[in-house]
């Protein structure tokens, strides 16, 4: 799985760890939430096609978007040398694929048929000054 049609967050707290929502369910505890409520940053990922990959549909680009509290920074942040790292999570071997795609200076990702072998989740980590 890729995400949800309004995208999937990933907040990440002032200690930076990360925490996600997903489908519009909460997956963090009150710290992370009230660090939000309080300007605290999180990732918006976002994609272009469907979630379902089928025969014809051969790849989709991920998109990060950074928030500081409800304003988007993403641009800023790109601008100022922010590196993305993606991660993957499946039942193959990740380490590599990881280590392929960390510390781009895109926010963006294409993931094609190949990267989905099984069931496979996305994320991505953002280094930055601010």
């Amino acid at each position: 799985a890729i995400g949800d049609p309004n995208g999937t967050q990933f907040i990440v707290n002032s200690d930076g760890e990360m925490s996600m929502i997903h489908n519009g369910t909460k997956v963090a505890d009150s710290n992370t939430l009230a660090n939000i409520a309080n300007g605290g940053f999180y990732v918006d990922i976002v994609y272009n096609t469907s979630t379902v990959f089928t025969t014809s549909t051969s790849s989709c680009e991920l998109t990060a978007k950074v928030y500081s509290g409800d304003t988007e920074i993403t641009e800023e942040i790109i601008n100022s040398g922010a590196k993305f790292s993606w991660k993957r999570v499946s039942n193959v071997d990740d380490a590599t694929w990881n280590t392929a795609h960390e510390n781009q200076t895109s926010n963006k990702l294409t993931v094609t048929n190949q990267d989905l072998e099984g069931n496979a989740t996305f994320n991505c980590e953002i280094n930055f000054d601010y």
